[in-house]
């Protein structure tokens, strides 16, 4: 099958071609043009308004504002501010949340804040969702990337200040947009409309209201590689002496690889998001103004599900017609380094087979309002803020795996079938399968048997039905008051001084349940509870021909009518789906907690002016401290596995603790702007900032696994609590050279350095992980004996008639504030008007943005830092052309290779991400009367997100995400 691909445009070609088009447009000006004012509409506004609001403030930032029409043509907020230099969309976020990185750090290092206050935010896990917001109600998002004294702290790569222009500032009138948007990959369609009035009853009192609403609908498919296995004679039906004869040591030394479990899938959202903002303005005189805005965002996705289908050849699997064996580089993320041999394809069978569907209907939800009280005068400026605002995430996921267990040889389970991963490219991949069982679900009886885990029912034949799934939910609260005082100065080298206090409470609770199958109805495991995947005829849209068809499903409500209603055991709970809630698994566990955080900061800001051999230099140097009192309400449990008649049973210990902390971060800021001309600016900044532990990736609960009854080697496993972590600090510099050679034209290079320390890494030392001291841990005492951690605790091993007793083990796990990392960067912006040209071309204009980013770092122990999800060189390159009647857009958007580390059971080991580009167009044309028609189409070369671990002969994992279609209508009145 042919696909479209563009190879990503050289960075030095785009620089020379924009660079030279602004020295043209300089030479060319006008002495009428240089003194003028150019109005400029639409497409050309939104980037207008970027340079000016650049241009017009004191630190270092970067801005995309919203067209005539209050419309950004992306599909949300992540797609919009990914334009911005240093700033990279995760395109492996799932549900379009639109995450992203900043200045080569994680979205988690990044504040995000309303008109410049924090808000509670539907976070769960990881950085906020941006794609939970419909882009329409903002007005501009600016990233601030050199805050000063007087900005809110938290965002150590810099704030992401979402804008909601104020009733006052708005013009009088209204707008309705009404729009439909196209999934190429589904066929998918999804209406979309927003409407907006603002209103002036006088010049002195103005409101104004927003609304938009988006239908969601939109899929991904996927295939992947999950692990590679090292080939066994097992694997191949010989004995250990044939298998060496065939494949010696000296020239296999660590073995064979071949693609272990192999799956498709298919990931489908259907919901809606609703957003809107409102707010009054008045000017109660000539020198006090009060300001009321509020805004609200719902997204449901009320339909989220997953189907999978992979197939596992186990140890009992013979592979045969095995392709040829060649070696790779397995240079990892992680550093490991070596030669590997390797094989990509085979003929299977007696494989191990599992259809599953997940279903994880999603809510991300937040509402707040802030008033705002301001009097100014000649001499003074007093400010006055409240805000108030609620979130929630949540996400309810249930499991359903059907599988089809390999047989122990000779026996097989009938199952047979070839894979080949495609090589360097996994679109190529053919993955065929034959079963005898048309539903996949062999029969019964089923049954919860000794050892079987909590989440899966067996049948004689080993075949098992499992149910399962992580039920969370986040609940954030922000409730802040603020104040400030400003005193202005005529003369000297201080302009003013600013003073302020802020007194903020910001509390997050984590709750979660975790399905089972224990106790529910085994008699109605049956064949008819498979169904057909509606989506295997339509899967990747052809882009991946190779997948099996052979690939079925379940309908979650009829399972769960079927299996339930369940029968708990004493003590047991129920989850909101009516299953047992497994109360020792870790997911369940480490979920169950409170933060909350009381903070009181006080700042002072002064800006100064001054002229050094004749150059005027202005800036801002200030301090802010910051005192946060932290308490967490967590419960640590303990956790043994005991054999009970008909199955197994974990007795669970839980103890509830409560920590509190407090921790100091002073905060110096210095920004400094020198005008060389009056068309070329210097900027320098030098600051510390901080940013919290986003609390559900920290974990705070300690959960202590303790052995299994009748196993050989006996062991404690344990998790310890994250609770006292501290925010991670960096020192950060600043330089910056912009040229603004023409109006609304702007060529800028930045320089950054960011010394961040603190960072959480895994615990290595080795007093923590080997304490000899673990009484508190209900472990008794430790020691190092050889590699292992030993307690004094004595196991039987044995029968009861014959005990032996045997020290357990302990391996002990967590996370510390240790990591040192450093963050070098350049960003190069270039944007221009190219209205100096001769007509036609009069109506062009550009831009092109570039960033290069390096990470270096050590932890305590001297091994590398390590900081995955950031492509060292990411760029975007813009151009337009537009009249007064319409106008077209296009956008390449390209970031290079970058690091993930291993994800767990679902994403794998640690890999890479491929290099990839997208380009998106966006075209309008406006009638007589203000009707404006509006096309966008996104992933127009139809990219696809590629990953592979250490070589691109060993992949990973391929993401069809299809093309995106958008039409709309608007008006305005």
């Amino acid at each position: 099958m042919q696909k479209l691909a563009i190879r990503p445009m050289s960075a030095a070609v785009a620089i020379a071609m924009l660079s030279l088009a602004s020295a043209q447009a300089a030479a060319q000006e006008t002495a009428a043009a240089d003194g003028a004012t150019v109005v400029v509409t639409g497409i050309r506004k939104s980037y207008a308004d970027a340079v000016n609001m650049k241009r017009d403030t004191l630190e270092i930032t970067d801005s995309i504002s919203s067209d005539g029409l209050g419309r950004f043509p992306d599909l949300n907020v992540g797609e919009a501010i990914q334009r911005i230099p240093g700033v990279q969309i995760n395109r492996e976020a799932g549900s379009r949340n639109a995450t992203i990185n900043l200045r080569g750090l994680p979205g988690t290092f990044a504040l995000t804040t309303i008109n410049g206050m924090s808000f509670a935010q539907p976070v769960l896990n990881g950085s906020t969702p941006l794609g939970a917001f419909n882009s329409d109600i903002f007005s501009a998002v600016t990233v601030l990337k050199s805050p000063t004294a007087a900005e809110q702290p938290g965002g150590l790569s810099g704030n992401i200040d979402l804008r909601i222009a104020s009733a006052l500032s708005r013009k009088d009138g209204g707008g309705v947009t009404i729009g439909d948007e196209y999934d190429e990959l589904g066929r998918l369609s999804t209406p979309n409309a927003t409407v907006s009035y603002n209103k002036h009853f006088s010049k002195d009192l103005a409101v104004f209201g927003v609304y938009a609403y988006k239908k969601e609908n939109f899929r991904r498919d996927s295939t992947q590689i999950q692990d590679y296995d090292t080939l066994t004679p097992g694997n191949l039906g010989i004995t250990q002496a044939q298998f060496d004869a065939r494949y010696p040591k000296s020239q296999y030394p660590t073995g064979i690889l071949f693609p272990g479990q192999i799956r498709q899938t298919v990931t489908a959202n259907t919901g809606a998001t609703n957003s809107g903002a409102g707010g009054i303005g008045w000017r109660m005189n000539s020198e006090t103004k009060l300001n009321l805005t509020g805004y609200f965002s719902d997204r449901k996705l009320g339909s989220s599900n997953q189907y999978l289908n992979y197939i596992d050849p186990t140890a009992n699997s013979p592979i045969t017609n095995l392709g040829p064996i060649f070696t790779v580089d397995t240079k990892s993320p992680l550093g490991v380094t070596g030669k590997q041999a390797m094989i990509n394809s085979y003929d299977y069978a007696n494989a191990s087979v599992t259809d599953s569907l997940r279903s994880a209907p999603q809510r991300q939800k937040t509402h707040g309002v802030t008033g705002e009280a301001d009097w100014e005068n000649d001499d003074w400026h007093l400010n006055g803020a409240f805000h108030t605002s609620r979130a929630e995430n949540r996400s309810d996921q249930l499991e359903i795996d059907i599988v089809q267990s390999a047989r122990t040889l000779p026996a097989t389970n009938g199952t047979y079938g070839h894979y080949y991963s495609g090589g360097d490219d996994l679109a190529n991949s053919i993955l065929t399968l034959f079963t005898p069982t048309t539903s996949h679900i062999n029969p019964g009886p089923y049954d919860q048997r000794p050892g079987t885990s909590v989440t899966q029912a067996r049948n004689n034949g080993n075949d098992r039905f499992g149910i399962t799934g992580t039920n969370g939910r986040a609940l954030t609260s922000v409730d802040s008051v603020q104040g400030s005082v400003e005193r202005s100065f005529e003369q000297g080298f201080f302009k003013s001084v600013k003073a302020g206090l802020r007194f903020e409470n910001n509390d997050f609770v984590s709750t979660g349940t975790r399905n089972t199958a224990q106790g529910i109805n085994f008699s109605a495991i049956q064949s008819s509870l498979a169904i057909d995947n509606p989506y295997v005829p339509t899967f990747a849209d052809g882009y991946i021909p190779g997948y099996t068809k052979n690939w079925v499903a379940v309908d979650i409500p009829s399972v769960l009518k079927a299996v339930t209603p369940v029968t708990p055991l004493p003590g047991q709970t129920l989850t909101q789906y009516g299953l047992v809630n497994n109360d020792a698994d870790p997911g369940f566990s480490s979920y169950n907690f409170s933060v909350k955080n009381k903070i009181s900061s006080a700042y002072v800001s002064s800006l100064f002016g001054t002229s050094v051999f004749g150059v005027p230099l202005k800036g801002n140097l200030g301090g802010r401290y910051e005192a946060t009192r932290e308490t967490v309400d967590s419960v640590d449990t303990s956790n043994l596995t005991v054999t009970i008649p008909g199955g197994t049973k974990v007795v669970t210990t839980k103890t509830p603790r409560e920590f509190e902390q407090t921790y100091r971060n002073f905060l110096p800021s210095l920004v400094a702007k020198a005008d060389l001309s009056d068309k070329l600016a210097l900027r320098g900044a030098a600051y510390r900032t901080f940013v919290r532990p986003q609390p559900r990736d920290i974990t705070p609960s300690t959960v202590v696994t303790e052995p299994a009854q009748g196993v050989s080697t006996p062991t404690y496993n344990v998790t310890l609590g994250s609770a006292s972590l501290k925010p991670y600090k960096a020192n950060s510099y600043d330089l910056a050279l912009e040229w603004y050679n023409r109006p609304n034209g702007l060529v800028a290079l930045t320089v950054f350095q960011k010394d961040v320390q603190g960072l959480v890494g895994p615990v290595r030392d080795i007093g923590r992980l080997c304490p000899a001291d673990a009484t508190a841990l209900g472990l008794g005492h430790l020691s190092v004996v050889g590699t292992d951690c030993l307690s004094d605790i004595m196991i039987n091993v044995g029968t009861a008639q014959a005990p032996s007793l045997q020290r357990a083990k302990v391996v002990i796990s967590g996370q510390a504030n240790q990591q040192a990392i450093k963050v070098n960067g350049v960003e190069f912006n270039v944007q221009q008007n190219l209205d100096f040209l001769p007509a036609p071309f009069n109506n062009l204009g550009g831009a092109f943005n570039y960033a290069y980013t390096t990470i270096k770092g050590r932890n305590d122990d001297g091994s590398p830092a390590t900081l995955p999800g950031v492509s060292r060189n990411n760029y975007n390159l813009i151009a337009y052309y537009e009249t007064r009647s319409w106008g077209v857009r296009t956008v390449y958007n390209y970031r290079d290779d970058y690091d993930l580390a291993a994800g767990g059971t679902f994403n794998g080991a640690a890999r890479s991400v491929k290099a990839r580009g997208q380009l998106d167009m966006s075209a309008s044309y406006t009638f007589d009367g203000g009707y404006k028609i509006s096309f966008d189409a996104f992933n127009m070369t139809n990219a696809v997100r590629e990953e592979y671990e250490g070589t691109v002969m060993k992949p990973r994992r391929l993401d069809v995400d299809g093309r995106t279609y958008q039409v709309k209508l608007s008006t305005t009145f």
